[in-house]
């Protein structure tokens, strides 16, 4: 007697390596983001405010795509000193 395959939903999506992108590509993105939250720190440095940027870890993710893995989450509190 043959057993019968149990059939898995096809709604999830499959694990993927990446978007499609190569991996300098994904380096391109990321140095560009990196950069432009940088530019966004030096602004608001020099208009006064305290910047206080954090990294966290956030272990075992759940992404979009049903992955999961771990990831950083940047926090940046600001704020202006009273006189």
């Amino acid at each position: 007697m043959a057993s019968n395959p149990i059939r898995f939903p096809h709604d999830n999506a499959p694990a993927q390596r990446d978007a499609g992108l190569t991996d300098h590509e994904i380096g391109e993105l990321l140095n560009r983001a990196v950069a432009t939250i940088q530019a966004a720190m030096d602004t608001a440095r020099m208009a006064g405010l305290v910047i206080e940027p954090s990294f966290s870890l956030i272990e075992n993710r759940l992404t979009s795509s049903g992955m999961r893995l771990d990831s950083f989450v940047c926090k940046v509190r600001s704020f202006r000193r009273l006189a």
